[in-house]
Formats: C-alpha cells, structure tokens, sequence
C-alpha cells in the first residue's frame, strides 16, 4: 500500500464528525454544539452531545489522554465503564441529548472529550474542557534544568511545567498564515484543524503542493518535536511535528508509514500553540571583519513575554549547499560579545544597526560580570566530552572556547550554540576563521519548550586584509533645481514638484507630462544645471528624441512623442545624477573566485569616487547562450558576496554598480565566467569518501539485470510495481544488497517499523513474501531510510573469517576489518553445533569482545563440533554475521590448512507443488551471508529405493525436481556455495510424488458462444485433466494451432474464416490412451456463389441451371434473367416452365445450398443469361449463368458404333439401338458379361464421378462412372447403382467435354517440347481448363500443367530419356477421360503413339443404358453379397473418438466460380505420388494437417477424393484419371 497522503488520512479519521449523511434515517451529529467549556476548580461540568436517528447504535463518551494508549472510554449508552464516580451520564429514554457530567471538576479534567457513536464510518464530535485552578501560579522565575540532549539541543528536567489541556484543536486557525504564504483558495479549508475534522476541506488530492505551506503554518513556527517524541511517534513521522510535509514522490523513500500517529501529532500541535513561543524574527547577519559577524533578531510575535533564554546555531560549511549538521568541534574557537543587560531597551537593539539606508556602529564595553545567564555550550563529535561556562568562568570581554582543529577528510558541517538570556537581542560572534561561509539560526526558549528555528541566513567572513567599508559619510548636495525653476517662471506647484526634483523623474507619469508640458522646456534645461548630458544618455541607449532631454538647453514643446521616454527616465536620472557629481563612480576590480557547480564568490573594490558614499551595490548577472536574456539582480548587498543556485557547467555575465542616497553609479565591467561541471565535483567527492554501493554489491552478488532498477536507496515505486513478481525470486538478494551485512533493527524499531517486519531490517527474508507484502509495504519507505542511514552509521560486516589453528581444546581465529574501518570493536560468538540448527543460531551462544581482528578461543570441548561467528561493533549498532565456521576441536582432525568461513546453511524447505513427475522445492536463503557473495544452491535427492543422490544446481531459492516417478518418494536436502566453499546441509525433507491419471479432456469452448462472424476473433478454451500435466494441443479443421504443457490454455483466433468447422482439443500425459474432444462451428458469412459460366441446353429437352450457394445464416436466394436489350431484370417464379429446387444442406456440410432451375421444353428463346442471388444479413452475391439451347442430333447410330467396337455380343446389341428402351433388354441374362462394356460406351469418354459421389455411389463401383470396367462386385454394383449411374451420364452429357484429341508434341530444344492437341470433339465449350501430364517411362511420379490454352512448354527435359505425357479437359461439372499416351523423346519428332480424333456422342451413353437395366434385372440372386459385404460405408457425421486422424484428408483441386484453383497458366506443379493410398506430399492448407502422424505400421486408406482423382490402381496413369 502506497503512503497516504497526510490531509486524506485525516480526512478518512475523522470523516463525518457532525454526523452529515445523505441518508436521513442514519444517525447525525450535527446539532451537537462546540462551545468550550470553562469552569473553576470545584465546579460541576457539563459536555452536551446530540444524536439524531441514533437507531441501534451505541454512543460512547471518552477522553482523549495524551501520552497513553489512546482515548479512555468513560461511558457508553446510559452505562459508566470509568471507576471514577464523579463521572455521570444524563440521558432521556428515547431523547436525542447525551450529557457527560462531571461533578467536583479537578485541573487534571481538563483537556479533550470525544461524542462517538459507533456507525460506519464511525461518527465523532470533540469537546474541549478547561478547568481553571484558583490556587496554582505560574512560575515566573523558572529555568530549565541545563542539559542537553545528545542533537545539541536543550532537554528539560521533570519540573518541566506542562500547560497540558489548554489547547484546543477546535480553536486552532492558521487562515492568515496560509493566505500570507499564498496558499491556493480551494485549499484554505485545510488552514484551520474544526474545518479538518469536520471533513469540510475540500479534495486533498488538489492540495498537494500546497501542503508544505499549510503545514508550515500548523506548527505556528513551533517546534512540537519534544511532545511528539514523549507520545511515541517515530522519528520519521515527525515532520508534521516540526512544520515540515514529505512530498510523496516515486522515489521508495517518500512511501512511509505515518495514519497510526496523527491524533498525537494534532494534539501536541493543539498544545503546543498555546504555550510554545514562535520563531524569532527579522535575523540579520553582517560581517565586521575577517574574524567577526554581528548577529541580530527580533523578539517572537507569541509568547515572547514568557522566553527564558534563546539559542544561537552558527554552523561553518564546507560547501554552501543544505549542511549536514553533525555537533562539534569546529575549526577553532569562536567568542562572542554582548551587551550589558543594564542598558534600556532601546539601546539592546543591534549595534550595526540600520537607520535610512545609513549603518551606524555602537561601541560597547562589555563586563564578564554582566554575561550571568550566557554560555556558550559546544559538542564534541564523539558527544563526550562538554564544556560549560557559567558566571565567572572569564575575565575577560571576549568568551572562546579552543576547539580541536577539523581533520580535512571529515565533509559534515559543524555547528556550535551561543545560548543568550531573554532579554539579549543581538550578539558579536569573534574568533571565526576568514573567508569562511557560516550559516546562523535562532531558536527561543520557554519553560514548556523551543520555537522552530529562525530562517537560516549564511554570512561569509571578510578575507584576511579586508578591512569592512566605512560608515558611508555626507554625501554630496544636489543643486538648487526648483529654486532655478521658481526663478524661470514655474509656478505650479505640482509641475515644480515632479519635473524639478531630479530625484522624482523616474516616477513621472504620462498626465503629469501633458498637465506640465507648457513647462517642460525650462524644467529639463535646469535638470541640466548647465552641462550637456547627451554623451552619457547615448552611452546609456536613450534613444531618439528621449536624448534630446538631456541637453544643456532643452527648448522643443512636449508631445505625444516623448510619453514613451517614461521608461527611459532611470538612466536619464543616473547620466544627470552623474553630471552633478553627487552619484559615486563605477565599482573597480570585479572579480570571481572559488567557483563551484552551483555558486561563485563575487568580490570588487570601491569605486574611485564618493567611495565614503556608498550604502550598497547592485549586482546584475545572467546566464549566456540560454533563453534567459534578462540580467536578475541582487541589490543592496556588499562584497563578497556568494551568487548561488547557478546552473553547473555554464557560462554567466556579471556586472555590478554602486548605490548611494542619490542613484546609481554607472556599471562596472562585464566579467565572464564558467561554473564548474558536477561530474568532476561528484567524482573528487567519491574518490575522497567511502560511500557503499549499493547497486555494486548486487553486481557481485549475480543479480540480473532486469532487477537492477530495484538495487538503490532511491528505487521508483513505478519500478517496484512492474517488477515485483518477476523479481520475487531474487528478492534475498535485494535485501542482503540492501541492508549491507548491518543490522538496522533498531533504527526500524526507532522508526515505528511493525515487529512482524524487522526482521527485514536485519535481511532476514519472511517466510511468506506475499504476507510480507501485505504487512510490511507500507513500511518501505521507513526501512529504505534506515538502510540507507546505518550505511553511514553502522560498522560492515567482516571479511575473510577463517580459522587459522585447532588444537584439542582451543581455536584461533581471524578476519579482515569492514571496508570503512568504523569500528569500536568485535564479538566472536561460538556454539556448540545442534543438528537442529538453521533457521535460528541465538540460543545456547557463548561470545567474547575482542579490538583486534584475531582471537584465541581455550577450554573447549575435544572432539566436539562447534560454530563460530564474529561481528563488528560501534556505539551505532552491530553488523551481522557475514559467514560462519563449524569445526571439530581435534589435533587429530586439522590437516594445517586454514579453514574458510562459509555461508550458514539454507533452511525451511518446503514443498510448494507437486504432481505425478515433478515436486516443486522451496527454500529460505542462508541467514549469514556476506552482501556480495554469489550464492549457488546445490538440491541432492533421490528416492527411497535408491542409494546415490541426483544433484541440481540454481540461484533461485526455489526449483522443480523433474522427471520424477509416480506415486513414490523422494528424499531431499540443500546445500548453499560460494567461491569460499560449501555450507552445511540443511534439514532433510521427505516428498511424495502424486498417482498417475490418465488425461481427460472436455470439450472446447468457443466464445462468443452465440455467434461467430468471419473476419472476427473468436476465443477458445480447451481444459484437461491428468497427472502428470498432460499437454494440450488446440486443432483447428486438423491443423494444429497452439500446443502447451497446460491443464488449461487459451487461444485467441483472429480472422476466422469460414472454412472453419471443426475445433478439437487433444490432450496426452504419457499415461493411458490420449483423449480428443471436438466441437463443430459455423463461421456467418456472406453468401458466396458457384456455378457453370455456360451451360448447353438441347432444344425440346429439359435445361438445368444449378447455383451452388455457401452461406450462413441461411440466405434467401432467388433467380432473375435480364432482358434481351439490356432492360431491367425479370425474376424467376414457379409455374409454367419453371421449376425451382431448393436442395437442403446435409449436416456435413450445413452451410451448402444448392438451387436449381429447370426449364423445360428449351427453346431459343429461353437461350441468355441468368442470375443467381443469394443474400444474408452479412451480404449478397450474384452469380451470371449461361444457357446456350442447341439442336439435339440422333446419335443412335454412333452408340451401335461404339457398341460394335466393344464386340457387345449381338444378342444385346439392340439395347444400343433403341433410345432409353430399357424394358427390351430387361429380361436377358446373357449381357450381364457385357455391362463393363456397355458402361464405357455411356461414359462416353466423361468423368462422371463427382456427380456419382453426390448420389451416393459406392467408392468399388465408381470406376464406372468413368468408364472403367469393375474390379470387384460388378454385379452387385449393377444391380442396386446402376439408375444412379446412369441419372449422371444423362445430366451431364451436355456439361463434361470428352477427352481432348490429336496430342502432338514438337522438340524445342534438348530440355523443352511443345505439347499442342486439339479441343474435345463433344461439348468442347464446356472445357474451361486442360491437364497435362508428363513424366519419364517407367517411373510412377508425374508432373502436371494446369493451362487454359491448347498448348503447354514442358521444360527442364534430358536429352536421351524417353517421355510419356496425357491431357485431359475439365469443366466445372468433372472432367474428361485421360487421353491414349504420347511417348516423346527430345531427340526426334515423331509420335510414338497417339491418339486418334473422333470418338462416341451422348446420345451412343444414352442407348447403352438400356442394356445396363437389363443386366441390373439379371443380378437379383447376387443380393446376398451386397448384404453380407457393405463395402465400409459409415453413417453421415460419425466421429472415432478412438482414432483421431478421422479428420485428415487432402486439400482437393477444385474450380469455384468458374476459376481455377490451380498455378497459373504454363506454370509446372508437382502430382504427389501414392503408396498404399497415402499421399506422400504434405498439404498446406486447412484440411490437410493430421491431428497425429500414423505410426508407420499403420496404412491409411486413400480418401474419397484421392479414389476420385487418381482411381484405384496405385501405378501407371491410372492413378491420375
């Protein structure tokens, strides 16, 4: 939790205290009323409190008791709890008023009563009570008992009276302070602590940059620190306290821990307004010499009357940067000199006082006798050793204290105290060192307390032989001006008193101009006095016509032209105070020394003239080569003098000018000078200091480098934030970098750090890092601090522990001091070793101080193992053990050698998770370790039947043991290393792996779940079950798209697209059979349309146009034709000749639709083009067909040639004859033998398989459709197909072309040849795309040109190798049969063989199907083989769960539109080969990739398409028909 800003803490403590509700039946307080009550001693007092709506909450009075627990509840409801019987609660049964009386009312009663009522949030009113006693007094005379804390700061004896309970935190309001200190108006209701606590401020987050101010102005300019501390609040909470506000930052540092502490810290503030005094006002400082500073102060605006004493802090700086402070001896020593305390009180004001721009100095001579409540009090660093002076203690004026000289190599400023009576307001420090910056505050005293601070100012000592100017003297009398304008006419007064007083022109304005314009001729000529200015006004850039003012004689009338010479009238004030002669000269000898980074010291010499008249000097400077073009100016100030806050490595200008009671002198020269660069001010800093590094220390000690940002004091919170979790393994690296081998507990005990959480100041890591961070984050920023101070402070840890000699009952150690040497001393601790041992070393602990580095340990026990340890000691705390030694004390046992110290063991192992093949191991890191140490962790296990330990390596405190055996167990100890050696072993643990389960997988889940629209994401989850975590693999349509080792996982899917049907998940442990489940989903989509581009129709036959629509949702689809002159469409309905069809998708393919149109009786009329249009919510296509009617020719005798040539035997010859006559054929069993022959002719060189396969044919009977005779079952294929069959041959006669005829080649060169044929002698206008395939003779992979041409180059040919090549045509319907085979060698031109033109019609297919209804009825008694044999069909959407290759099937070439899906024309593309029906080509597309590979035993039978494509011989050409 980040730190809370401190108003909205308040805010949220005291939200609702009157009770203010938007909800009107909840309980209110806001009647309750807030007057103080006032009583004398001995009287009944009365708090009143109103609850409206209290409901069935409580109300509770109690009393706020500072420097205790909290409030004490004194009553609640109508019930006393207090024992003190003085104390009554008065309430009426069902009222709304609540009265705490309180009779015989003492002094001690006084103070803070709190109304609570416990709704929530809780509300609260406070009531403040003042019992006034009749007999106590203050104490006038009385002093605080002389000592001093250890800060250098006074601390008050038991007698301290306390005003405790006068303050009210009601009555504190600081409204002016903060309207003074410009606090922004939307803020000021944060300027009063009734409108804080009444939850009326405002928004808190809006004020953050005016919290400073708003609490510089609650502590009134006291100083609350000494209550704050008596109630417990730790140091770093204390800035409210001391008027100061942390700003929260990034930086780790601003993010402490404060909301437990407000209540005290506004209570001692409430206090502390009352009875504290405030700061002491206008401190003034001059330095009088290079050895002397006179320093002066106004007594405080409160309770300046009741002041005892205050107390001067001069420190002298090094640098002029904010001091470290560190109390001391300086330098040297310094003195002081006083005034009497007989003298009035107009004569106790400062010596060096000033009086109209004139300093007068008061010589003084001072009596030791007169100095009886001073003296001067200052602190040794070591804070031993005192010196105090008090009445009598000198005889002479000057009081010094002989101070050690500084030692160079110490940076830290030094401050000593001069402490004065009350009624002493200025003081002459003496014996200071020259040229040397000291910078002054003062703090007032009373009985009660301190103020805060004086503002700081700094003074610088004059050089040696500087001697501080003089008092300036008389300086020159300007000339009589008006008397010369009296005498030349002017008698307006108003005109006399503007234009003629030289000393009044710089505030002339433009109506004084015009009302005295008649005037100004004679008024600027006597400005002249007689001498011609003009030179120095062009000198001073007074342009034109404002110089003409400065002329001896001056006689042009004023117009309009001159009002912009207005702010031209300083320098024409200057060029004529310089022409009288009154103004001094210009300022000599400018100069710079002593630059720094950040600030010069500037020094010039008088001027030359009227010096005596100089009260001070202008210095102007500006940086050069920035933006800042403008001079800033210092004024009044005196050499040296120090020019801060420059920007480091810049060029600046300085010029300056001398001041006195007439104006200003011309400048002096311009000096040009450079300030130093911070890189070499921080380098030379470093290299004179040790300072540790952090960030170094985790360098050595292996910490990544995405971690680095987190190793340094100043870490971001933003840092912290984003690399929390990923650096929550190395986090004890972090911390032993952090805390630096030192133990700060007790700084985080100082500073309000939780129990629960010091242990990470001394860099023991928690055992739970989230509880750490739930309980110790908001205290990061305390602990942060205090690492970074006791780096300072605390002693390091020691280096190269070893032991160096082992005798029977003795040891000698030794070890290297810390690199920063500040230690007092040692302690050596030593133990006999318990087994036991590893998470605490503190019991049982023997130790022995040593100074050196070297100890002897005696009286040990022979042949006993011990552990020795040593840490480093100063006044600040302790370091930790950096390392450890555990040794037997044996002669025998030592070889001579000296024996490192090493890193304590690792400790706490636990098991973090665990499942059937691994076991997660956690560990807590060594305790002692040295920061740097690079700490490698060494896991030894095996299991309980094994004998040797498997051994793993890491730098995390944390690891995976894998692979493990089920159901068994391991037993497990960890060893830590380092370059110095290895630890002891920890404890041992023993662990069980979990039983093994078989996976088990749901199915996936799709979101959105309702609807998936093509071109959007879709989400899907897939979830398992197993032991071991078994591995899911998400498939999409049978191509793997995300695999991981995972009960869960999660794939988001972008641009889905609609050929997207099938999601499976897979998951497999290794253990029992793997587990698919599958989900089918439907991608909405526009419709997309498919159709024949032409389409032949014989005239007085039927005509059939068929649109193949893919869409989802289901779309509307109709037909349209358009008229013959281009008009307007016409829609198809039914009736007449139309008939229209709506095939209705099969659940395998749910968003195909196919629509079809029949026109019968086809006439030439009905020839044109027709439309197809499908439209969804998602869109609309359309589609374009073509119907040609053509002249149906008799064909009947090219069947009988057809017939003929396959020898059909005469007694079926008519069924080649006779058009579609089945019933003459029908009972004639002897042309069963024929029906192989017969269905050839009605192929009529087609491939009608695609239409076969859409009517359910058989895969062992589809060879007919294309002509082939059957391998197997013919008759069985005759008997129940055979209708099916033929319905194809007579709806395609007119779609499929026949085979493409004359193939020829001719030789190109001995690589390429050109392969030409001619277009299919039947139904050539349906051919929209040739195949042509090539390959050497012999071999049984074929090459393959997808062209639309007539021709083809075969290409990359060898010479001398013979070629075999086919072509075959296809349309959108199917496809030709192949062609006879060309052989063809590049080394001749001829045709090895050819095919022939012509071939069979349609109308030869048409008559051979009555001989085939004839065999068909000569095949009945074969129906028992078509029962027993079912050829391995499987019903419609069946999935084998066992077996998930079910989805693997090849990417078909397929012609959608009317384009071809093919590589262009002319480029080559390879035809996979087959063996045992398994394509040998890996698909690309999204039905091609197999949930798992087949084990190669396993043979895959081809897919439907693969038989439709390439048949089912597996060699030879017949594999491509």
């Amino acid at each position: 939790m980040d730190r809370i800003l401190l108003f909205n803490i308040l805010m949220s403590l005291f939200s609702n205290i009157q009770g203010e509700t938007s909800v009107p039946s909840s309980p209110n307080m806001k009647d309750t009323p807030f007057v103080p009550v006032i009583i004398v001693e001995g009287q009944n007092a009365a708090l009143t409190c109103v609850v409206k709506n209290l409901g069935n909450s409580s109300v509770l009075w109690k009393k706020w008791e500072n420097g205790k627990s909290g409030p004490k509840v004194l009553t609640a409801n109508e019930v006393r709890v207090t024992a003190d019987s003085r104390i009554q609660i008065f309430h009426d049964q069902g009222g709304d008023v609540w009265v705490l009386a309180i009779g015989a009312s003492q002094p001690s009663d006084s103070g803070s009563y709190i109304c609570e009522v416990n709704t929530t949030p809780i509300l609260r009113t406070f009531h403040n009570l003042t019992v006034i006693s009749v007999t106590t007094k203050l104490p006038g005379s009385f002093l605080p008992t002389e000592k001093t804390d250890e800060d250098g700061d006074i601390s008050f004896g038991e007698n301290t009276f306390s005003y405790k309970g006068l303050g009210s935190i009601m009555d504190h309001n600081y409204t002016d302070c903060c309207l003074i200190r410009n606090v922004s108006q939307s803020c000021l209701g944060f300027c009063t602590l009734k409108t804080i606590l009444d939850g009326t401020t405002g928004e808190p987050n809006l004020c953050e940059n005016d919290f400073p101010r708003i609490v510089s102005c609650m502590a009134d300019g006291r100083d609350h620190s000494p209550c704050c501390i008596r109630e417990g609040i730790p140091d770093l909470c204390q800035d409210l306290c001391r008027g100061e506000y942390t700003m929260v930052t990034d930086n780790v540092k601003t993010h402490f821990s404060c909301p437990a502490h407000i209540e005290n810290t506004l209570s001692c503030i409430a206090d502390g307004v009352e009875i504290l005094p405030s700061e002491p006002l206008n401190l003034d400082s001059v330095a009088l010499s290079p050895t002397s500073i006179n320093v002066s102060w106004s007594v405080p605006f409160q309770n300046g009357d009741t002041l005892t004493e205050y107390v001067v802090n001069v420190t002298k700086l090094r640098t002029f940067d904010a001091p470290i402070i560190g109390l001391g001896y300086g330098d040297g020593g310094i003195s002081y000199e006083l005034p009497p305390p007989s003298v009035s009180q107009e004569s106790k004001s400062n010596p060096v006082s000033k009086s109209n721009g004139q300093q007068k100095k008061t010589e003084r001579a001072v009596n030791p006798e007169d100095i009886n409540d001073s003296y001067i009090q200052a602190h040794a660093a070591s804070r031993l050793n005192r010196q105090q002076f008090t009445n009598g203690s000198t005889s002479t004026s000057n009081l010094s204290i002989p101070l050690e000289e500084n030692s160079e190599d110490r940076v830290e400023a030094k401050m000593m105290q001069v402490k004065l009576s009350a009624d002493k307001t200025w003081v002459v420090l003496k014996d200071l060192q020259p040229f040397t910056m000291y910078e002054i505050s003062v703090r007032a005293f009373n009985i009660h307390g301190r103020s805060l601070p004086s503002v700081r100012i700094r003074t610088l000592t004059l050089a040696p032989g500087v001697v501080r100017p003089p008092t300036p003297t008389d300086t020159p009398k300007l000339p009589d001006i008006k008397g010369c304008c009296e005498e030349s006419g002017i008698t307006t007064p108003l005109c006399v008193t503007k234009l003629c007083d030289p000393r009044m022109t710089v505030a002339l304005e433009i109506p004084d101009l015009m009302i005295c314009a008649v005037h100004a001729p004679v008024a600027f000529t006597c400005l002249a006095n007689g001498r011609d200015h003009t030179s120095c006004c062009r000198e001073r850039a007074i342009p034109s016509p404002c110089a003409d003012l400065c002329a001896a004689n001056f006689t042009t009338r004023l117009d309009f032209h001159y009002f912009k010479c207005l702010k031209h009238m300083p320098e024409y004030q200057s060029c004529v105070m310089e022409g009288y002669g009154v103004i001094p000269s210009s300022p000599r000898q400018v100069r710079v020394s002593n630059v720094h980074e950040d600030y010069v010291i500037l020094h010039w010499s008088s001027p030359e003239n009227l010096a005596t008249s100089v009260i001070g000097y202008n210095v102007h400077y500006r940086p050069l080569s920035t933006y800042e073009a403008d001079y800033s100016i210092f004024s009044n100030v005196h050499p040296p003098y120090i020019l801060e806050k420059l920007y480091a490595n810049a060029e600046y200008e300085i010029f300056v000018e001398a001041l006195n009671e007439h104006g200003v002198s011309p400048p002096s020269q311009r000096v040009v000078f450079r300030t130093g660069s911070m890189n070499l001010v921080t380098a030379e800093l470093e290299e004179a200091t040790y300072s540790y590094n952090e960030t170094a220390c985790c360098e050595k000690a292996g910490l990544s480098s995405l971690c680095m940002p987190l190793c340094s004091y100043d870490a971001s919170m933003s840092d912290i934030r984003v690399l929390a979790l990923s650096c929550s393994t190395e986090f004890h690296t972090l911390l032993r970098c952090a805390a630096g081998g030192r133990d700060h507990s007790l700084c985080c005990e100082r500073r309000g750090v939780t129990e629960s959480c010091i242990g990470i100041c001394s860099a023991k890591l928690p055992d739970s890092l989230l509880q750490m961070a739930e309980n110790c984050l908001p205290f990061i920023g305390n602990i942060v601090q205090c690492f970074e101070e006791g780096t300072e402070l605390l002693p390091g840890p020691v280096r190269e522990f070893h032991a160096n000699l082992i005798t029977d009952n003795s040891i000698a150690l030794s070890w290297e001091s810390p690199i920063e040497s500040n230690v007092s001393y040692y302690e050596v601790f030593y133990q006999l070793a318990d087994p036991s041992f590893g998470k605490d070393l503190s019991t049982h602990l023997n130790s022995v101080n040593v100074t050196e580095t070297a100890v002897e340990l005696t009286n040990l026990t022979t042949n006993s193992t011990y552990l020795f340890s040593v840490i480093a000691v100063n006044s600040h705390g302790t370091s930790v053990p950096s390392s450890l030694i555990q040794v037997n004390i044996s002669n025998s046992q030592f070889n001579g050698s000296r024996i490192p110290g090493v890193v304590s063991t690792p400790h706490s192992l636990v098991v973090g998770s665990h499942t059937a093949t691994w076991v997660q191991i956690i560990w807590q890191p060594p305790l002692f370790a040295h920061p740097t140490d690079n700490i490698t962790y060494r896991i030894h296990h095996r299991s309980v039947r094994e004998t040797e330990y498997m051994t793993n390596d890491t730098f995390l405190t944390s690891i995976a043991l894998e692979p493990l055996k089920p159901n068994s167990q391991y037993i497990i100890y960890i060893t830590a290393s380092t370059t110095k050696g290895e630890s002891l072993p920890s404890e041992t643990l023993v662990a069980w792996t979990d039983p093994a389960h078989s996976p088990y997988v749901e199915a996936p889940r799709i979101q959105p779940s309702s609807l998936l629209i093509e071109g959007s994401t879709m989400t899907v989850f897939c979830v398992a079950l197993g032991d071991p975590t078994p591995t899911i693999s998400l498939y999409i349509n049978g191509r793997l798209i995300k695999q991981q080792k995972s009960r869960h996982l999660t794939e988001v899917v972008n641009k889905i697209t609609r050929d997207m049907d099938i999601v499976s998940c897979l998951a497999e442990n290794g253990y029992g059979a793997p587990m698919q489940a599958s989900r089918r989903i439907l991608i909405a989509h526009s419709p997309s349309l498919s159709a024949a581009d032409v389409t032949l129709g014989a005239v007085g036959d039927i005509g059939t146009l068929e649109c193949t629509i893919v869409a989802h949702p289901e779309p509307k689809i109709a037909f349209w034709r358009g008229g013959k002159d281009g008009g307007n469409r016409v829609p198809i309905v039914e009736g007449g000749k139309y008939v229209l069809h709506l095939e209705e998708p099969n659940p395998l393919a749910e968003t195909k639709y196919i629509y079809t149109l029949k026109i019968t009786n086809v006439t030439e009329e009905d020839g044109g083009d027709y439309f197809c249009q499908a439209d969804n919510p998602f869109g609309e296509s359309t589609k374009k067909l073509t119907l040609r009617p053509r002249l149906v020719q008799n064909e009947s005798l090219n069947v009988s040639a057809c017939c003929a040539r396959e020898n059909v035997s005469p007694t079926c010859i008519d069924a080649c004859a006779m058009y579609l006559d089945i019933e003459s054929v029908i009972d004639i069993p002897e042309c069963l033998p024929d029906f192989n022959k017969l269905m050839r002719c009605a192929a009529d060189g087609r491939d009608h398989r695609p239409c076969c396969n859409t009517k359910s044919v058989p895969r062992p009977c589809l060879d007919a459709c294309h002509g082939f005779p059957i391998q197997f079952g013919a008759d069985t294929c005759a008997l129940k197909f055979t209708k099916s069959i033929l319905n194809c041959f007579h709806e395609n006669r007119e779609l499929i072309p026949g085979p493409p005829i004359n193939l020829q080649f001719k030789v190109i060169s001995e690589n390429e040849v050109l392969m030409t044929w001619d277009p299919p002698s039947k139904n050539p206008d349906a051919a929209i795309l040739y195949k042509l395939f090539w390959r050497r003779s012999g071999e049984k992979r074929s090459d393959k040109i997808d062209t639309q041409n007539t021709f083809a180059h075969v290409q990359n040919l060898k010479a001398g190798i013979t070629y075999e090549a086919v072509v075959k045509a296809v349309s959108s319907h199917g496809s030709s049969t192949l062609t006879p085979k060309v052989l063809f060698s590049t080394e001749d031109n001829t045709i090895a063989y050819a095919s022939t033109a012509g071939g069979s019609n349609a109308g030869m297919g048409v008559g051979v199907a009555l001989l085939v209804v004839v065999i068909i009825s000569a095949a009945l008694g074969a129906l028992w083989v078509f029962r027993k044999r079912p050829f391995g069909l499987k019903p419609n959407g069946s999935i084998a769960f066992e077996n998930p290759s079910y989805i693997r099937e090849s990417n078909p070439d397929s012609l959608i539109n009317g384009n071809v899906d093919g590589p262009p024309n002319g480029l080559s593309a390879s035809v996979p080969s087959v063996s045992n029906g398994v394509s040998s080509a890996n698909g690309t597309g999204w039905h091609t990739e197999a949930l798992h590979t087949p084990r190669p035993e396993t043979e895959v039978p081809p897919t439907l398409y693969e038989e439709l494509r390439l048949g089912t011989e597996g060699v030879g050409f017949r594999r491509l028909k």
